[in-house]
């Protein structure tokens, strides 16, 4: 956010082109310094002159003071409009005042643009927690289920045999064969291949094998529903 509020300023409130004297910003980079203060002439009446320092000093203040996002200048606008009122007939005031309020303008915009980002940048970030909320619920939904399982993975058939019966391997994350399958008659594993399932059955540890054997009793398709 830092970043982007930077470019809001530097696009809208940036100053001249620096000449590169050597000690600064390399020749035709823009610097992004605070504005000059306004100048305020002696031959202006001093309530007018005082009200000028005071308006100007306020307009500072709340350009150091915060986030672009967080300027607000109504205060400032006021005061100038009401001394512009009464500026008939001094040499130059007017026109400072028409220029102090298209200052004003200019920062209007910047804190604007500033709030708009902000607002896109907030809903992003709700977008992406409830997305994550979202994985997380399905994570703990797929956990749960895991657990009525004996195990989790994709069937192939297998060329181990126990007792004279075919015997089909299950695959688990990591692609290595996590259980045989000992799959009764009644069931066609074949639907099975192409999808994860979880496997329901009788579990006992083959000696024969090395590896968990399930007598199955019952195949859920996990994917591909």
């Amino acid at each position: 956010m830092a970043f982007l509020r930077g470019m809001v300023v530097v696009g809208l409130l940036a100053g001249p082109v620096a000449a590169d004297d050597g000690k600064g910003p390399a020749a035709g980079s823009r610097v992004a310094a605070e504005p000059e203060a306004p100048a305020i002439s002696a031959s202006w009446p001093a309530d007018i002159r005082a009200e000028l320092e005071r308006i100007d000093g306020l307009h500072r203040s709340i350009v150091r003071g915060g986030p672009v996002e967080g300027w607000r200048f109504e205060t400032v606008r006021a005061g100038y409009q009401a001394v512009l009122k009464r500026a008939g007939g001094q040499p130059g005031l007017e026109d400072a005042l028409r220029d102090r309020l298209a200052r004003v303008s200019r920062d209007e915009q910047a804190s604007r643009a500033a709030r708009e980002i902000e607002s896109i940048l907030a809903k992003g970030r709700r977008v992406d927690a409830d997305v994550e909320a979202v994985r997380r619920n399905l994570g703990r939904a797929e956990r749960a289920r895991a657990r009525n399982f004996e195990a989790v993975g994709f069937i192939q058939p297998s060329a181990r045999m126990i007792e004279g019966r075919k015997l089909f391997a299950l695959i688990g994350s990591k692609g290595a064969a996590i259980a045989y399958l000992d799959i009764p008659p009644g069931i066609n594993p074949a639907p099975y291949y192409v999808c994860r399932s979880g496997i329901r059955g009788r579990v006992r540890y083959s000696e024969e094998l090395r590896s968990r054997l399930i007598t199955v009793r019952d195949i859920v398709r996990l994917e591909g529903d």
